[in-house]
């Protein structure tokens, strides 16, 4: 089974002078190898989602938003989504 995460990939747009660098929204491609709540999730992504980083329906946050949540731990002490807070992950998905 697929990691259930929906992650921001870097992109790039050609123009005739300038790369313009931008960010596209895609499935994870890797392994589930846990279930947390309904989602099933890589181990990279059930660390985020209890870190706060992931919302209920698997849409992980912009990066510009998680390097705000690294940065400044104090302003965002339980990250920007509090739904996996209080779950334990399942670590056996079939």
């Amino acid at each position: 089974m697929k990691c259930q995460a929906q992650v921001w990939r870097q992109g790039l747009s050609y123009n005739l002078r300038r790369v313009i660098r931008s960010f596209n929204q895609g499935p994870c491609s890797r392994r589930a190898v846990a279930t947390l709540g309904t989602l099933c999730f890589c181990a990279q992504h059930v660390k985020l989602a209890k870190d706060g980083l992931i919302e209920a329906d698997g849409q992980v946050a912009e990066p510009g938003q998680v390097a705000d949540v690294r940065r400044y731990p104090k302003k965002f002490p339980d990250g920007l989504y509090r739904w996996a807070q209080g779950l334990e992950p399942i670590w056996s998905v079939p």
